[in-house]
């Protein structure tokens, strides 16, 4: 193809493109989109989802973890299995049941071009849990059931609501 070729072609498309685009007034804003994109929120949207997860971070070493951060976010728990089953962090409640699971990858692991597989000396374990107002702690076991961290998720609850005084959660 010949570069004026070219040139027309991207012509023709811009003009295809202003011709199917909606039409909007002189001075009007288009509507920005709305609803939820990963876990953005974007306003304007006719409903709200208000799903919320535990986000709770850790800095695994080889046999400990030191939590990072925990937190409450509206958004989704994962929904895409993990890479290998070398660690499980779960959600439990003032009597030490269950709430939520959920498996994770050792992300010291990684592939490095033209080397291959290498294991870092520490790195950042971040999972996101659904959320259950009951939720009071977190324990992060590694592949033998051992647990290597337990973390208090109180003040993640309470920076949460305090933040959010309307989520019917925090009432």
């Amino acid at each position: 193809m010949s570069p004026g070729a070219h040139i027309s072609t991207l012509k023709l498309f811009a003009l295809l493109a202003c011709a199917l685009a909606p039409s909007v007034s002189a001075g009007a804003q288009p509507e920005p989109p709305s609803g939820w994109f990963g876990n953005v929120y974007l306003g304007g949207a006719r409903s709200f989802d208000a799903r919320k997860v535990f986000v709770v971070s850790y800095r695994v070493t080889d046999g400990a973890a030191q939590l990072v951060d925990a937190s409450v976010a509206y958004g989704a728990e994962s929904r895409l299995p993990p890479a290998s089953n070398d660690y499980a962090l779960e959600v439990l409640d003032a009597n030490g049941r269950v709430l939520a699971r959920q498996q994770a990858a050792d992300p010291r692991r990684i592939v490095v071009e033209q080397e291959g597989n290498r294991t870092l000396p520490s790195a950042v374990l971040a999972v996101r849990l659904r959320f259950d107002a009951a939720g009071a702690k977190a324990r992060l076991h590694d592949s033998t059931g051992r647990v290597v961290a337990e973390s208090d998720l109180a003040p993640a609850v309470a920076l949460f609501c305090r933040n959010n005084d309307h989520d019917p959660e925090c009432r």
